[in-house]
């Protein structure tokens, strides 16, 4: 079975980094189907497009994403809330800043 991901296996040549991709979609295959279809409420999907996101971050970057009332906002959720929150402000520091 292959999902409609937006982010599917494709080798980076990078054995380390290939492993832990194939490792995710073994993962999102198994959670896809728990979660009636719906990737974004598989927590592998959003962890693993928050490693992909942030694969060439330093940690000034994540000083930055980290800035203001993350802290805050981040402790009072939960589970994939938290996940789904953390893949937000990378994706809007990537915006702005990139």
């Amino acid at each position: 079975m292959l999902l409609n991901m937006r982010y599917e296996f494709n080798p980076s040549g990078n054995k380390i980094i290939d492993d832990l991709l194939k490792k995710f979609d073994n993962q999102i295959r198994i959670e896809y189907k728990q979660f009636n279809g719906n990737k974004d409420d598989c927590p592998s999907y959003i962890h693993k497009c928050i490693f992909l996101e942030t694969l060439d971050f330093n940690i000034n970057d994540w000083r930055k994403i980290r800035e203001g009332n993350y802290w805050e906002i981040r402790d009072n959720l939960d589970g994939i809330n938290q996940s789904k929150f953390i893949l937000e402000r990378v994706r809007d520091y990537q915006r702005n800043y990139n």
